[in-house]
């Protein structure tokens, strides 16, 4: 998979936390803003493609068979990541820099270096650079059979542009473009699959491009509780034929707050469709499809203790990839604890 579940669990785990969504608007104060977080946090994954985070190598070095599904690997890891802001209030402008709240658990670490600014009745209008600061590890070459296979940096880097309270409304859209990058791409070089042809190869290929769009809107149920409906269509642009494809995710969010208590609900289904069939023998000819099911739960409470301006914070998350071809299954689950301060 070109994204991976281990990059996409933390995509809805804790998205649109209610006290940090960009629905809220700009702040009406000049002056720095943001927040910190810091925790532990408990990741369970099957993989075969994935190695791990910059930090720690999660899945099997080895493997022996590309015909079953691979094998589950737990790991544990303090986190520390946060984000910046320097809000101008008469101009209603604001530049930022760092990690969505949303994308505290994301192993791919997509950092975020940009502007917004209200326009009126229009709407906020925003403009970044994207970067991964801390690359998702890969595995040089994931067919590798019976000897320790090398991981390899992941990296993407480009630009997002968003629309929020379009024209006054509750609707949102983002539009982004990225360029992917894998340090040593050696896809289908070694092993059994080192006489296929440097065409079969390249359509293992997984550098390239992607685009996305994402449009979400807000219900306000009552004074408690807001539904979030978004869907999401990537492209994934890639060298190999064998690994672009078109990737639908439509998820739904439940955020719900009382005096000192937040929840965020999610549930996300997808379908991820490549171009061309599989070049290696053992996956007879098939091209890949992948069906996408999550659900999260993300708890908050307030000053706990007493302490200002914290939040305690609790989250679990599951996500699975199920493939009409056993070596790309995927599974990952996540439980996190932590505590967020906001200043």
């Amino acid at each position: 998979m070109k994204k991976s579940l281990f990059c996409m669990i933390s995509t809805f785990a804790l998205s649109m936390n209610p006290a940090n969504s960009a629905h809220g608007g700009i702040p009406d104060e000049d002056g720095f803003s943001g927040f910190v977080t810091l925790g532990v946090n408990g990741i369970d994954l099957k993989s075969n493609t994935v190695a791990g985070d910059s930090a720690e190598t999660f899945s099997k070095k080895r493997i022996s068979s590309l015909t079953t599904s691979p094998k589950s690997e737990s790991k544990g890891a303090g986190y520390i990541t946060g984000e910046l802001k320097y809000t101008w209030a008469d101009s209603k402008t604001q530049v930022f820099l760092g990690n969505r709240l949303e994308d505290w658990i994301r192993y791919d670490f997509t950092s975020d270096l940009g502007i917004r600014h209200q326009y009126r009745a229009l709407g906020e209008f925003s403009a970044s650079l994207l970067f991964s600061a801390f690359p998702t590890r890969v595995w040089e070459d994931p067919y590798q059979l019976n000897s320790n296979r090398r991981d390899t940096d992941r990296k993407s880097t480009g630009a997002s542009f968003g629309w929020n309270n379009i024209m006054g409304s509750d609707a949102q859209i983002t539009l982004s473009a990225r360029k992917i990058e894998i340090d040593k791409e050696h896809s289908g070089e070694h092993g059994q699959n080192s006489n296929l042809s440097p065409e079969k190869r390249h359509l293992l290929s997984r550098k390239g491009d992607s685009k996305a769009i994402e449009f979400l809107y807000h219900y306000q149920l009552n004074d408690s509780q807001t539904l979030i409906p978004s869907l999401k269509a990537t492209h994934y642009d890639l060298d190999g034929k064998a690994m672009a494809s078109d990737e639908y995710l439509l998820q739904l969010s439940h955020l719900w707050g009382v005096e000192r208590w937040r929840t965020v609900s999610n549930l996300v289904l997808g379908r991820n469709k490549h171009d061309k069939a599989n070049p290696i023998e053992d996956f007879k000819g098939k091209t890949q499809k992948d069906d996408i099911y999550g659900a999260s739960f993300t708890l908050f409470y307030s000053e706990p203790f007493g302490w200002k301006n914290w939040n305690a914070m609790g989250s679990v998350a599951v996500m699975k990839s199920s493939s009409n071809i056993d070596f790309y299954e995927a599974d990952i689950s996540a439980l996190s604890l932590g505590m967020l301060y906001r200043f």
